[in-house]
């Protein structure tokens, strides 16, 4: 494990390298108070960055590794107050981080779509309200997407 010492404790991230990667794995991280906040695959294996809980208010995590983007799954976890931070289609899988947060974190919404064309005019409809890129991903037939807006 490497651990960023110089980063402000509020960021403080390490990066963990694991054989696979899978929701038990994610379960154990959390247990220990750790969160995923990013994954990279290669011939090394899945290099993991997680971070303290705590620092980031985040009280319950849930992965999701499928075949198939898990869309209805990760709306209903939205609609109980989940926010996906980190969606990835890699070595073949869709990879999805969802967390909650203790309610004294400021609210995200968030705007989710799946679309065989790149789309550009939900962008821009979502520009015009605020909302900001999160995440657009191709799995060789789809693009998902995924933008968060502050809520105040």
């Amino acid at each position: 494990m490497v651990v960023f010492e110089d980063l402000p404790e509020s960021i403080n991230q390490s990066l963990e390298q694991f054989k696979q990667f899978d929701e038990n794995l994610a379960d154990s991280l959390f247990k220990n108070a750790t969160t995923i906040d990013d994954v990279a695959f290669g011939n090394a294996g899945w290099m993991v960055v997680t971070g303290k809980a705590a620092d980031k208010k985040c009280i319950d995590q849930k992965v999701m590794v499928s075949t198939s983007f898990s869309y209805d799954q990760i709306t209903q976890l939205q609609r109980d107050g989940y926010v996906i931070v980190m969606n990835k289609f890699i070595d073949g899988k869709w990879l999805s981080v969802l967390q909650k947060f203790d309610n004294s974190v400021p609210k995200i919404i968030q705007a989710k779509g799946r679309r065989t064309t790149f789309p550009f005019d939900d962008f821009i409809r979502y520009d015009n309200e605020n909302y900001k890129i999160a995440s657009a991903v191709y799995d060789g037939e789809n693009w998902v997407y995924v933008l968060n807006k502050n809520k105040f």
